[in-house]
């Protein structure tokens, strides 16, 4: 299910063109994306590494990929690769963004999107899931767990 939409995604993230997404998966060592085309999920996934490392080269590697994971998942349904679900950082932020549609989620990852969402995604969400999620993982938190304290 696609909740951020891809365009705003990608403004968000700079707009990295795919030979300067491979060439940083070289030089970072990440084997798997070769083979990345426009708007896969793998493209997505390297798009917020790239852009994590570039804006915060500093922060915590799990922070990274757990971003990463979270952003690439809610952009094109497809969720998975680092195996950072047990991360804390990354329950909150699935909380943030299932209950920030209109959603439920529960505390093993169960709950119920409203069907308005379903209808795709919209651009003022998008920044503003995007802004949140960059914050809960490389801004400290603070606006994060005051929105989920708002959402409760």
């Amino acid at each position: 299910m696609q909740i951020l939409d891809p365009e705003e995604v990608k403004k968000f993230l700079g707009n990295p063109d795919i030979e300067t997404l491979k060439q940083f998966a070289r030089e970072h060592h990440y084997p798997y994306y070769d083979h990345i085309t426009e708007d896969s999920n793998d493209f997505y996934e390297l798009a917020c590494l790239y852009y994590a490392e570039k804006k915060y080269p500093e922060a915590d590697p799990i922070d990274k990929v757990s971003f990463a994971t979270i952003v690439s998942g809610f952009t094109t349904g497809l969720f998975g690769g680092y195996g950072t679900e047990w991360y804390e950082k990354e329950k909150l932020a699935n909380k943030l963004v299932v209950k920030s549609i209109g959603g439920t989620l529960d505390d093993e990852g169960f709950g119920t999107i409203p069907e308005r969402a379903l209808r795709g995604p919209d651009t003022l969400r998008t920044v503003g899931i995007l802004k949140l999620l960059e914050d809960l993982y490389f801004g400290g938190g603070d606006i994060a767990r005051l929105v989920e304290r708002l959402l409760d």
